[in-house]
């Protein structure tokens, strides 16, 4: 009984090993019929198929076969993006990035150029009086007294007016040249009665010769000074009149107290008679104003001449 319980547990044994080893075999065999069935193509180009003796075994591919193709899906389009020119698709826009930030830098201000100021002027010094040109005078008054106008006859000179306004503009440029002159008086008409003392005319030629006559003199008798602007009736007269103040029994240079002049000269131009004694230097300067009024004027006589 025992030997046979023993035969009998060794053929149970042996009956559940077949039939696990059957089990395995059937599971690999549905197996290999599985991937047979879903795989088809095994990369060569070849239907794998399962073997007679049940073995899943894939015969590996040969070196010429071509790698599989990547079979990844590519990546998907957006399902919003449309092909271009596409009439259903959404039109592409650009993203709104919302208004554009203003510009943070301040607008440059226009620059002004200063400009420079301008530099002071100069003051233009005053010019030396000119010798005054008024318009002609009339006739002289009675007894051959000196009228407040001058003759007609302006003659062919610059000068014109009445003797004591040529007299006075003389007498101003002397002054601006910074000659030195006795403190004088202003200029005085001459009359017929004294013409003899004062500038060496009888009163009969006064009268004949002289339209009207005006002299400037020292303020005090001990400086020997003396200017005279004689106008005479025409230019003929006034020509006479300078020879006879300057000729023999005319102007007297040594008329003044103790004192003489260093030069006498009388010279005319048209109808006008300069006639001045004083210091050298005076006298020159007065002629050469005279000359430079007159344009034209004649000879100017130098008759007396101190030590």
């Amino acid at each position: 009984m025992v030997v046979g319980g023993k035969i009998i547990k060794k053929l149970v044994c042996i009956f559940l090993a077949i039939l696990f080893i059957t089990s395995l075999v059937a599971c690999n065999d549905s197996s290999g019929n599985t991937d047979n069935n879903t795989g088809g193509n095994d990369g060569s180009g070849n239907t794998t198929d399962a073997g007679e003796s049940g073995n899943n075994t894939n015969t590996p591919p040969s070196d010429n076969t071509a790698a599989s193709p990547d079979t990844s899906p590519s990546d998907e389009p957006d399902p919003n993006d449309a092909a271009p020119g596409a009439g259903g698709g959404n039109e592409s826009t650009s993203p709104d990035t919302g208004p554009s930030t203003p510009s943070t830098s301040s607008p440059t201000p226009p620059i002004d150029t200063p400009t420079p100021p301008s530099p002071p002027e100069t003051p233009t010094p005053p010019s030396p009086p000119e010798t005054p040109t008024p318009g002609n005078g009339g006739d002289s008054g009675e007894n051959g007294e000196n009228g407040s106008n001058a003759g007609e006859n302006g003659g062919g000179t610059g000068l014109s007016g009445a003797p004591a306004d040529i007299l006075s503009s003389l007498v101003d440029s002397l002054n601006a040249a910074g000659l030195q002159m006795p403190m004088s008086f202003p200029p005085t008409p001459v009359s017929a009665q004294d013409s003899q003392n004062a500038i060496g005319l009888s009163e009969a030629d006064f009268n004949n010769y002289v339209s009207a006559a005006a002299q400037s003199i020292a303020a005090i008798g001990t400086f020997a000074h003396q200017i005279v602007i004689i106008q005479g009736v025409d230019d003929n007269a006034a020509a006479q009149i300078k020879k006879l103040v300057s000729g023999s029994g005319g102007y007297d240079s040594q008329k003044w107290i103790c004192v003489f002049p260093e030069k006498t000269v009388a010279i005319d131009a048209g109808p006008y008679v300069l006639l001045v004694a004083a210091n050298r230097d005076v006298v020159d300067a007065a002629v050469e104003l005279f000359k430079t009024a007159a344009g034209n004027a004649g000879e100017a006589v130098t008759f007396y001449e101190g030590i």
